[in-house]
């Protein structure tokens, strides 16, 4: 890959990182690890296509359509042991998002790099089943 692609490379998932952010502290003040949040987001935001543009405003929407929901599932995460470790990470409301709209390509795309339990997981946090 040559430097400028790399770059741009870089410079799309800060955003989708800060994007995640905006969104996540909404619902949690716990801090996230933020190397492990860009290495999931490398994995998994080419699923969305080339365009990084629109996510900003699609992970807006989701978080408050699905706000009340989400404020409780964090509530309670916070004292339980069960949960998700990726439960506390800004990625998290990405993977949610994937959960519903892709479930199959990210299946497949996560378990490249993480353990499809740890998926499962998460999936169950926030209510999916994979059944």
């Amino acid at each position: 890959m040559m430097i400028l692609e790399w770059e741009k490379a870089i410079v799309s998932e800060l955003r989708i990182l800060k994007a995640l952010e905006r969104q996540y502290y909404k619902l949690t003040a716990r801090p996230s690890d933020m190397d492990l949040s860009l290495q999931v987001i490398r994995l998994l935001w080419p699923l969305y296509g080339a365009d990084t543009d629109h996510l900003s405003a699609r992970f807006e929407d989701l978080v408050s359509q699905r706000r009340p929901f989400l404020e409780e599932l964090y509530r309670q995460a916070e004292e339980d042991p069960g949960r998700s470790a990726f439960l506390f990470q800004s990625e998290a409301i990405l993977i949610y998002d994937m959960l519903a709209t892709m479930q199959s390509a990210l299946r497949q795309r996560w378990a490249e790099e993480f353990p499809e339990k740890e998926l499962e997981r998460l999936a169950v946090n926030f209510g999916v089943s994979f059944d």
